[in-house]
């Protein structure tokens, strides 16, 4: 896969209210692509970043990205809810960004499955490798003690009021 470049949407506008100068320790809860991290770290040159992400392959391309900033920079693969476990005990004293949502990685690729527009599984999970409750496509154990069978709704229209009420 070539390297993958991705403007951040508002790195200007995220950089003025972190104020990376400062320094401190910085965590970008979705690092994705590293777009928002490469601007808080070349903005505060001692500036240091936690990086988390679920996705493995983004946290592949943030790496390369962020290869110039050397020790300034520790990533994680965790989902954004774990940054406590991620931080180990470190002080944040810096600034949290998260950039909630998917990203163009995830999108823009048909193997992925997180796209309704080109060929190719449903999937929609951001490791690809969690378990099969992750996946639209995937097999469902059915027993519903966790979570809604998906294969049970699918093609029927349901409001999200019926969701919510039907929820454990």
């Amino acid at each position: 896969m070539p390297p993958f470049r991705h403007l951040p949407v508002m790195a200007e506008e995220v950089v003025t209210l972190l104020a990376p100068e400062r320094g401190g320790l910085f965590v970008d809860c979705t690092i994705g692509l590293g777009g928002h991290a490469e601007a808080l770290l070349q903005r505060g040159e001692h500036a240091r970043l936690l990086g988390i992400d679920r996705d493995p392959e983004a946290l592949r391309v943030a790496s390369e990205r962020l290869r110039p900033f050397g020790g300034r920079v520790r990533l994680a693969l965790a989902r954004f809810s774990e940054v406590a476990a991620a931080l180990g005990g470190d002080e944040v004293d810096g600034g949290i960004l998260a950039d909630l949502g998917v990203s163009s990685l995830q999108l823009d690729s048909a193997t992925r499955g997180f796209s309704l527009q080109r060929e190719g599984p449903l999937d929609m999970r951001m490791g690809g490798g969690e378990g099969a409750s992750d996946s639209v496509d995937g097999e469902r154990d059915g027993d519903g003690s966790d979570e809604r069978d998906i294969e049970s709704v699918r093609g029927q229209s349901i409001s999200a009021f019926d969701l919510v009420n039907e929820a454990p």
